[in-house]
C-alpha cells in the first residue's frame, strides 16, 4: 500500500476532514540532466504583490553552483591506434605510412563522434543508476506569519522566480521558513529513503500527491510551464478556528545527501540550513505545497493534528486539541477558552 493510500486510511480512521484550499508549485528533471532552469514558475496570471508579504523575491542572490558530477564537459580521452607494422613498398619508398596516415585522418572525425556518444551514454546510464534520496520538510505557523507566508508563496509563483534554478528556489523557501522559526508551532516531515531514479520518481510523486490530498481545492498550481489560479468559492472563517495555521511543505529529490527531516525546532532549523547547501546539479525535483491558501479558509490546531499526523508540536507552543472540563467539547488550545460554553482552559 503506497503513501497516498496509507494517508487516506489514516485520515478516515481519525475522522479528519481535508482542508478546503491549498497551493503548489515545483520543478523536476528526471532525465539525468543537470539543468536547473525550468519553466514551471512562468505565470500568465496576475497575483499582485502578495498582500501582507514582507519578502522581496526580486532580489534573490544568484549563487554559484557546481555542475552535474555525472556529466563531463572537459575530460580528455586518448585514442591509441595500432594498425600493425607497415610492409615495404615497391621501389622501397616507404609510402605505406602515407596511406595509413590518410586513412587515420579520414576516419578520425567519425571515430571521435562515436566515442563522444559512447561517453555521453555512459554518463547518462551512471546517473540513472545512482541512488536518489527523497524527503519532505514541513513547518506550520499561525497568526500574522500565516498571512505573510500565504502572500509570499503566491508572490513567488507570480514573480517567475520559480523559473530559476531548482537550488535557488529551494534555498529561497528554506531561508524564508528559517526566518520565521520563532513563529513555528509544528514541525516534521517524511523521509522517502534511497532509490534508483525510476523508483525515486514514483516515491516523490506519491509523497507530493499525499500532501495535495490534504486539501480539496487547489487555488494555485504551477506546473509544466503554466500557472493556474482557480477560485474555490466564498469562505467564511469560523470562530472556533481562531486566527488559523498554515502548513508549508518542501518535497525534494536529490542524487546527493539530504538532511533527515526532524520533529524538533532546533533540529529542523539545522535541516533546512543543510537543505540550502544541496547542489543544483544533484537536485532532480522539488515541490512546495501549502495549505490553506486562502485568507478566510482557516485551519485550527484541532483540525491540523489529525490531518498532519507526521507533525509534532514545538515545545512551548500553545496549540493542540484540548477537552473542555465543563461541557466536554473538544477545541483548539490557541482559542484560550471553550467556543461552546466560554469556559477558560484549565491551567
Amino acid at each position: 500500500m503506497g503513501p497516498i493510500a496509507l494517508a487516506v486510511v489514516a485520515l478516515l480512521a481519525s475522522g479528519a476532514q481535508a482542508q478546503s484550499t491549498g497551493g503548489s508549485f515545483g520543478s523536476s528533471d528526471w532525465g539525468g540532466g543537470s539543468s536547473g532552469s525550468d519553466s514551471w514558475g512562468s505565470s500568465s496570471s496576475d497575483y499582485g504583490s502578495g498582500s501582507g508579504s514582507s519578502y522581496d523575491w526580486s532580489s534573490s542572490s544568484s549563487s554559484s553552483y557546481d555542475d552535474d558530477p555525472y556529466e563531463s564537459s572537459s575530460s580528455s580521452y586518448d585514442y591509441d591506434y595500432d594498425y600493425g607494422s607497415s610492409g615495404s613498398t615497391s621501389g622501397g619508398t616507404g609510402g605505406d605510412w602515407v596511406v595509413w596516415l590518410a586513412l587515420l585522418v579520414g576516419f578520425s572525425p567519425a571515430i571521435l563522434v562515436v566515442a563522444a556518444h559512447m561517453v555521453k551514454a555512459f554518463g547518462q546510464r551512471r546517473a540513472r543508476a545512482a541512488k536518489v534520496r527523497v524527503a519532505v520538510y514541513s513547518v506550520a505557523v499561525g497568526g500574522d506569519t500565516r498571512r505573510s507566508l500565504q502572500g509570499a508563496l503566491e508572490s513567488l509563483v507570480a514573480s517567475g522566480v520559480a523559473r530559476r534554478s531548482r537550488s535557488i528556489v529551494v534555498t529561497t523557501v528554506a531561508e524564508m521558513l528559517r526566518g520565521e522559526e520563532k513563529q513555528w508551532v509544528y514541525v516534521g516531515g517524511r523521509e522517502g529513503g534511497r532509490h534508483p531514479v525510476a523508483s525515486a520518481q514514483q516515491v516523490f510523486n506519491e509523497l507530493v500527491g499525499d500532501l495535495r490530498s490534504r486539501f480539496r481545492h487547489e487555488t494555485v498550481r504551477s506546473t509544466g510551464g503554466r500557472t493556474t489560479h482557480r477560485e474555490a468559492g466564498p469562505r467564511t472563517a469560523r470562530p472556533e478556528e481562531g486566527e488559523g495555521l498554515c502548513v508549508v511543505s518542501v518535497a525534494v529529490a536529490s542524487r546527493g545527501p539530504l538532511p533527515v527531516p526532524r520533529d524538533r525546532r532546533g533540529a529542523m532549523i539545522e535541516a533546512l540550513g543543510e537543505l540550502t547547501q544541496v547542489r543544483n546539479g544533484d537536485l532532480l525535483a522539488y515541490e512546495v505545497v501549502w495549505s490553506p491558501s486562502e485568507e478566510d479558509d482557516r485551519m485550527s490546531s484541532a483540525e491540523l493534528e489529525p490531518l498532519y499526523p507526521e507533525l509534532r508540536r514545538v515545545d512551548g507552543a500553545m496549540v493542540g486539541r484540548v477537552r473542555c472540563g465543563h461541557c466536554g467539547a473538544t477545541f483548539a488550545r490557541e482559542l484560550g477558552e471553550c467556543p461552546t460554553c466560554s469556559a477558560p482552559i484549565a491551567a
